[in-house]
């Protein structure tokens, strides 16, 4: 699963955590109770092997960078300034 399928709308992508239970709690990841998650979450949930899970956080600084002027996926997941159809727009145009 691609994380623009993962995070088809704003109920599925959260700030401040990797991921949260219907409830708003902070779950792993990986749990069967996680129902939304960040986008780093998103990555370790949708891509959990290594040399896929590195290509991807790469893809995902270097499109920071040249987009936001931006080095970190939490800082960008967790600004004020970004929303969900940031999030998404850049999983889309990654193909991720």
């Amino acid at each position: 699963m691609k994380i623009h399928e993962l995070l088809d709308n704003e109920s599925k992508w959260t700030k401040d955590c990797a991921a949260k239970d219907c409830f708003g709690f902070n779950v792993n990841i990986r749990s069967r109770v996680a129902v939304c998650w960040c986008l780093l979450g998103a990555i370790e949930k949708c891509y959990p092997r290594k040399p896929q899970n590195l290509t991807v956080k790469t893809k995902v600084y270097n499109a920071l960078l040249k987009r936001y002027n931006m080095n970190s996926i939490i800082f960008f997941n967790d600004s004020l300034k970004t929303n969900f159809d940031n999030v998404r727009d850049l999983c889309l145009e990654l193909d991720i």
